[in-house]
């Protein structure tokens, strides 16, 4: 029986979700390079993606391009067709609904617990798909013991169905250390604060920056590194000493975690944590 990979991620901007599923994916593939036993028992496995797209250094995995649109169309129709003769394992929130033998991952339960932070669309569509969803996979997968239990208790499902696949950063040690990358961006190197992530108002940009604000000249100037997702509602990135980078390649976001100021001294960690009682004390 063949293996198929949902690799809608692969035309979707990278963010957390996108990069979980290359990283997973990259892991598998450099172990079904050294186990014959793990080729053997697992058999071809095939990425299907919804349009052409550079394949991402893998040897073992296949990929392949599945035309027919894009999107959640794509998954419910062409994707659906193409993989109902095997296993479909789905890493990004979404899959095809008529699927029987669909593992499927769900990242975390924000869409319920913070509905602001999404489109009037995008919540529509997404609390009916993933509930339904999680009663009908083969397998379910959550990238944490909290979002485990917040996932259960918003869809129904037993807690113990879901296995734990962790997040990482690993994937920056692979990346080659570029000590001038701080100075390509306008930055001095141990003279900036970094702050990498989307702007979605989950991750609480707003509440830094005004912290940062309330520091004054005590802390040196903030970076926001990310940009907007679709049908993710987005905040700004600015403020007074607030250099906004959007999106910047992997090869460079290493050197921007290195260059960056460590907040380890009290004063600095106490200003960020605590501002309003520094200006009052």
């Amino acid at each position: 029986m063949t293996v198929y990979v949902n690799g809608r991620f692969l035309a979707q901007p990278i963010s957390g979700v996108q990069r979980f599923a290359h990283e997973v994916l990259g892991a598998l593939d450099r172990e079904l390079c050294r186990s014959a036993d793990l080729r053997d028992r697992l058999g071809p496995i095939e990425v299907l993606a919804p349009r052409r797209v550079e394949t991402p250094g893998w040897q073992r995995l296949r990929l392949r391009h599945l035309p027919g649109g894009a999107g959640h169309l794509w998954e419910q129709g062409p994707l659906w067709r193409a993989s109902r003769d095997g296993v479909l394992i789905s890493l990004g929130n979404s899959g095809p609904l008529r699927h029987r033998a669909q593992i499927i991952c769900l990242h975390d339960a924000n869409l319920w617990d913070i509905p602001e932070a999404y489109s009037a669309r995008y919540r529509l569509w997404h609390c009916a798909l993933r509930p339904r969803l999680a009663r009908r996979a083969a397998a379910l997968l959550t990238v944490s013991r909290y979002s485990a239990k917040a996932l259960a208790d918003r869809l129904s499902v037993a807690e113990a169905r879901f296995r734990i696949l962790h997040n990482s950063a690993d994937h920056m040690l692979r990346l080659p250390s570029v000590p001038d990358v701080p100075a390509r961006y306008g930055l001095t190197a141990g003279n900036y604060l970094l702050s990498v992530g989307n702007r979605s108002p989950n991750k609480n940009l707003r509440a830094l920056i005004n912290a940062h604000a309330a520091c004054g000249d005590e802390v040196p100037p903030l970076v926001v590194v990310g940009g907007n997702v679709p049908g993710i509602a987005s905040q700004a990135a600015a403020g007074d000493r607030v250099i906004a980078l959007g999106r910047v390649p992997d090869c460079d976001l290493r050197g921007l975690y290195e260059g960056h100021r460590h907040l380890s001294s009290r004063r600095y960690t106490r200003a960020l944590a605590f501002p309003r009682l520094r200006r009052c004390g």
